[in-house]
């Protein structure tokens, strides 16, 4: 992700920290998003946008339009 936006923003974004590690060694909000996501599913693909004739967008398309 940084790498895109790095490119389409014209400079260099990093991740300030890696985030913390649960025992099993997965990112400590990973672990808290597909637990609400596993008792509150809430599919969010693109080609569930397209079934419903919603229009979606790439990361890099997206970055280059919202340029700060």
């Amino acid at each position: 992700m940084a790498e895109i936006l790095s490119a389409a923003w014209g400079r260099t974004i990093t991740l300030s920290a890696p985030p913390a590690t649960t025992d099993d060694g997965l990112p400590a909000p990973f672990v808290v998003s597909q637990t609400y996501l596993s008792a509150r599913p809430a599919p969010a693909r693109p080609e569930y946008a397209k079934a419903f004739g919603l229009p979606v967008t790439t990361v890099e398309v997206w970055a280059r339009v919202t340029r700060p």
